[in-house]
């Protein structure tokens, strides 16, 4: 196998030879995740996976992958990586290195634009979005803060009815900026819904980057936002999956895959990206993810901007 991408954090890491022992925590069609003995989790992705942080995207679809055993033992090496029982090596030494981190460069967008921006992301997502996690919540928020907008089409299921309470606990505090409000429903919210990664922790991401980009443009305090994000990830550990363990520490670090960033920054920033696409494309990462994860940077806006 041969990487053609990988993340900055993840070569970082590698370089300072913090760990070169592994084993195959799990695998999916397009997805494998490493463990190291400190529990911390890496991902090989296939190419058409976005970049994600701790993450090296490989040539090719998930052929590969088929052949790799579960709980193989893995060595990193200077160049690259070695599945031992699988006898398959990754060779990393001319992957590209990217960083995954939310970068903020740039004319900061108006309000006016980021109103229009933010309408463009519900329309898709009330459109496009899968409701089968808790994105039908996005009804919530708006009622709680009396936006007049054509009600969606989006309707209540069973996640939704038994998390709603929680959940309107939590926008009023972030609402009101009481951090330590947030933090204290955290263990009724965290973990909650379908998937790998649970709707609630999607969310959490989604909000979590939104606040940190907002913190970054002078709108929120930066210290209290990075006190928020760091017991988000704290009260996760043991609550929920290993890997949205994982996202949540990445999200409490300012990273996540690079369309998601994206996303996040074209609401912020001036660019020339199409946000339109973008959207789209993180609405299709997972089953409920990515409407979830938008959905948490569609709260936090609706929050500051109304």
């Amino acid at each position: 196998m041969n990487a053609i991408r990988i993340s900055k954090e993840l070569m970082d890491q590698f370089a300072q030879k913090k760990s070169n022992r592994y084993v195959v925590h799990s695998i999916f069609k397009e997805a494998i995740n490493l463990m190291d003995d400190s529990g911390e989790l890496i991902t090989l992705l296939t190419e058409n996976k976005d970049l994600a942080p701790m993450s090296i995207v490989i040539f090719g679809r998930s052929a590969y992958f088929r052949n790799i055993l579960a709980n193989d033992e893995v060595e990193v090496t200077n160049s690259g990586m070695r599945f031992i029982h699988s006898q398959i090596e990754l060779d990393f030494s001319s992957a590209v290195v990217t960083p995954c981190i939310l970068m903020l460069e740039g004319k900061a967008l108006d309000s006016e634009n980021q109103i229009i921006k933010m309408n463009q992301m519900r329309n898709i997502l009330c459109d496009r979005g899968e409701s089968s996690g808790i994105l039908p919540l996005l009804n919530t928020v708006e009622r709680y803060k009396g936006i007049s907008i054509d009600s969606s089409n989006l309707r209540m299921n069973t996640y939704c009815e038994f998390i709603q309470g929680v959940f309107t606990e939590i926008i009023k505090n972030l609402d009101q900026k009481n951090f330590e409000g947030v933090v204290s429903w955290l263990p009724k919210f965290i973990g909650f819904g379908p998937g790998l990664t649970p709707s609630t922790d999607d969310f959490l991401t989604g909000a979590i980057l939104t606040l940190i980009a907002s913190a970054a443009m002078g709108e929120d305090s930066t210290e209290a936002v990075e006190e928020l994000a760091q017991n988000i990830y704290s009260f996760s550990v043991g609550r929920t999956t290993k890997v949205s363990e994982t996202m949540l520490k990445q999200a409490a670090l300012g990273r996540a895959s690079e369309n998601h960033l994206k996303v996040v920054q074209s609401l912020f920033i001036s660019n020339n990206l199409n946000f339109e696409f973008l959207v789209k494309r993180v609405l299709a990462n997972g089953a409920t993810s990515g409407a979830d994860f938008l959905l948490g940077v569609y709260c936090a806006m609706v929050l500051s901007k109304y």
